[in-house]
C-alpha cells in the first residue's frame, strides 16, 4: 500500500514539475497515455489475453501455485495484496502493449514475492521444483520466440533484396527489427511504431508528411535506396481512420513510387521520388 500511494504521488509530483520547468515533455501525459487506451476499452478479452501472456503462462507453474499460500492465514494479506498487484499491472501492460506480448517483462517484479509464498506454504522439495520449472519454462519460451533460424532467413532475404545498393529499410513489425539487429546489425532502418502518435494531434498528419518528404529528400540525394515491407505498411493501415493510414493511402503513392519487391518470404516496396 505505502509503495503504492508512493507511486501515485511520484507521478502527479512530475507532472507538477512539468508544469513548472522548461521541459518538453506535456504534463499530464501518463494520464493522457493511459486513457487514450482504455477510452478504447472493449470488452475484457483482451485484458485476459495480457493476463494470460504476460503473467499465466510466462511465470507457469509459481503464476498459478502461490495461490496455495491462501490456506495459511499468516498470508492471506500477501496474497491479497500480490492478487490487486498483478491485476494493476495488468491493466498497466495492457495499456502499453495492446495486443503485443512480452512474455511476463513488465510483471517480473511480481514473480519473487510469488516464489517466496510458494515457499512459505509449500514443502521444501514440491516449492523448490516448481520454481525451478517456471525459470526452466521461462527460457525456452524467451528461446523460441528469438527464432534464430526464421531470423537469419530474414535478415537474407533482405540482403538479397536490396544487393547493390545502400538500403534503408522501413519496418512494422518486432520480427523484422529483431531481425536485423541480430543477424544485420550495420543496416539501417526506422520501425513504423516509432511513427504512431501516443497522443491526439490535429496538426499530426501535415508535420508527419513534410518530415517525411524531408527524409526521403535527405536519403536520396546521398543515392540511398528506401524500403518499405509489407508488414509496416500493414502497421500503418491497420486503422483506416489513423492519420498514418491516411499517409499509406494518400500522401505515400501521391508523391513517391512504389515499386513491388520480393525475395523468399520477404515483401518489400522500393520507395522513389516521383518526377513530374
Amino acid at each position: 500500500m505505502v509503495l503504492g500511494v508512493s507511486h501515485v504521488a511520484g507521478v502527479l509530483l512530475l507532472s507538477a514539475l512539468l508544469r513548472s520547468g522548461a521541459s518538453t515533455a506535456a504534463a499530464g501525459a501518463q494520464l493522457e497515455f493511459l486513457g487514450r487506451y482504455f477510452h478504447e476499452f472493449r470488452g475484457v478479452t483482451p485484458l485476459a489475453g495480457t493476463l494470460v501472456h504476460e503473467w499465466l503462462l510466462a511465470f507457469l507453474p509459481v503464476s498459478v501455485l502461490w495461490l496455495a499460500a491462501l490456506r495459511l492465514q499468516a498470508c492471506r494479506r500477501q496474497v491479497l495484496a500480490l492478487g490487486v498487484a498483478v491485476a494493476g499491472y495488468c491493466a498497466a501492460t495492457f495499456a502499453l502493449l495492446g495486443d503485443d506480448v512480452e512474455r511476463g517483462a513488465y510483471l517480473m517484479p511480481l514473480a519473487f514475492p510469488a516464489a517466496v509464498l510458494i515457499a512459505r506454504s509449500l514443502p521444501p522439495w514440491p516449492a523448490s521444483a516448481a520454481i525451478a520449472l517456471a525459470a526452466v519454462l521461462a527460457v525456452a519460451q524467451i528461446e523460441a520466440h528469438d527464432r534464430p533460424l526464421a531470423h537469419a532467413s530474414l535478415a537474407h532475404d533482405l540482403r538479397v533484396l536490396s544487393a547493390g545498393e545502400d538500403p534503408y529499410f522501413i519496418f512494422g513489425f518486432h520480427d523484422e527489427v529483431n531481425a536485423v539487429l541480430i543477424d544485420w546489425p550495420e543496416a539501417r532502418f526506422v520501425p513504423v511504431y516509432d511513427w504512431i502518435p501516443r497522443t491526439a494531434d490535429p496538426g499530426f498528419y501535415e508535420s508527419f508528411c513534410e518530415s517525411f518528404r524531408v527524409l526521403m529528400a535527405a536519403l536520396h540525394a546521398r543515392s540511398v535506396t528506401v524500403y518499405m515491407t509489407v508488414d509496416a505498411m500493414d502497421v500503418m493501415t491497420v486503422d483506416p481512420t489513423s492519420p498514418l493510414a491516411r499517409f499509406a493511402r494518400e500522401y505515400l503513392p501521391g508523391h513517391f513510387v512504389l515499386t513491388p519487391v520480393s525475395h523468399g518470404a520477404t515483401d518489400a516496396l522500393r520507395i522513389t521520388a516521383r518526377k513530374d
